[in-house]
């Protein structure tokens, strides 16, 4: 008897189970394989794997015979039907910048592959433009009867949306997928936020506890994006703390100063902050200097009385 292992393509894999029986031996050049194509392998071997390539798909007739040295026989067959891999699905977003906008309708040129002798499925296939708050689905602007294609998707922007991105998830008739999204577009443009630390120097220290005064603007009238910004202060090269929750994230502008307490046998810390705004504009991470802690050294008094 034996196993198939096989998904798809031209070659196939069999295991062979081949005992003659206790105390007798096969004949010579048995087990044999007959793949069903005219080929054959012999000798075969009890537990070994065995392969081989067809030169074309279709439906085969697998046997695996074998007689011992007695006369004893035994054999066992399968057919299988060789089917072409899927092949994988492209997709790119080829203009720079990768969506654009009119005032009125945002547009995204895409180009799909769907893979040689492929078309796109018309099933779990999804595209979608998102802008913040809502999904546009733009699916049906495929030509579902084509392996190659490029689209300019447009869809209507939403009141009140300054950004928006294209997700795409695409299947071909075989069954492979891909996704791949745009990078956000922003309908208005979005001011950098700026990040200050006003006082020299940059960091004070009482013994105990550091301060970091920090002036925080996000340049678009709004509070800062909570999602993608941070705060933190670094008491040492390893021990980070997060100072996100000191700062009040409903304003576009504020000055605060920012505290953490130093861990012990720390000698230097630093302060580093990222802020985005709401419109997906970001400051880049900002940094002070290194602060170097210095122990007060101990001061000698003494007199004497002559």
């Amino acid at each position: 008897m034996f196993g198939i292992e096989y998904t798809s393509g031209l070659t196939v894999s069999v295991t062979v189970t081949a005992d003659p029986g206790e105390g007798s031996s096969w004949v010579s050049g048995d087990p044999v394989i007959s793949w069903g194509d005219g080929s054959t392998t012999t000798s075969v071997l009890n537990g070994r794997a065995y392969s081989h390539t067809y030169s074309s798909y279709g439906t085969y007739t697998i046997m695996f015979e074998g007689e011992n040295e007695c006369g004893g026989t035994c054999g066992d067959e399968k057919s299988i039907t060789l089917v072409e891999e899927c092949p994988e699905v492209t997709i790119t977003y080829p203009n720079t910048p990768e969506i654009s906008f009119d005032g009125t309708t945002a547009t995204c040129r895409i180009y799909i592959n769907a893979g040689t002798g492929e078309t796109v499925s018309r099933y779990g296939t999804a595209i979608y433009a998102y802008d913040g708050s809502n999904w546009v689905e733009l699916a049906d602007q495929l030509d579902f009867s084509v392996q190659e294609q490029t689209v300019d998707l447009t869809w209507e922007m939403t009141a009140e949306t300054d950004y928006c991105m294209v997700n795409g998830d695409v299947i071909n008739s075989c069954g492979a997928s891909n996704s791949k999204n745009t990078l956000y577009y922003k309908y208005t443009e979005c001011a950098t936020p700026t990040i200050i630390y006003p006082n020299t120097p940059e960091i004070s220290f009482d013994g105990t506890t550091a301060t970091c005064r920090v002036t925080i603007n996000t340049n678009d009238g709004n509070g800062p994006y909570r999602l993608q910004s941070n705060l933190y202060g670094y008491s040492s090269d390893t021990t980070i703390v997060n100072l996100s929750d000191q700062i009040n994230w409903s304003l576009a502008t504020q000055t605060v100063d920012l505290t953490w307490e130093m861990i012990e046998s720390t000698t230097k810390c630093h302060c580093a902050i990222v802020i985005e705004n709401m419109c997906h504009a970001s400051s880049g991470w900002v940094m002070t200097d290194n602060y170097t802690f210095t122990e007060c050294p101990v001061p000698t008094c003494s007199f004497r009385i002559n």
